[in-house]
C-alpha cells in the first residue's frame, strides 16, 4: 500500500489528478509512515514506519497498544 495521502473525489477530479494519486509517490528519504495489508497471512491492515534509506522497519499493530521498534525486527 505504501505512503498514505488523501484520496481525491473521483467524480470531480481530472484524469491527470487521478493518475497522479494512483501512481506518483514522493519517495521521502528517511522515516516514513506507510499502510500495509497482510494478504498472505492474517489478512489485517497495519501501519509501519520504514526508513527508505536503510529499509529498517518499526511497526504498530492497528488498534492495539503493542509497539515494536527496529531493534525487535529480525
Amino acid at each position: 500500500m505504501g505512503e498514505g495521502r488523501p484520496r481525491p473525489e473521483p467524480a470531480t477530479t481530472t484524469p491527470q489528478q487521478w493518475r497522479s494519486y494512483l501512481y506518483l509517490r514522493t519517495n521521502t528519504q528517511g522515516w516514513t509512515t506507510e499502510s500495509w495489508y497482510h494478504a498472505a497471512g492474517c489478512r489485517r491492515f497495519f501501519r509501519l514506519e520504514r526508513n527508505t534509506d536503510t529499509d529498517q522497519i518499526r511497526w504498530r499493530e492497528t488498534g492495539t497498544d503493542q509497539q515494536r521498534t527496529d531493534a525487535d525486527t529480525p
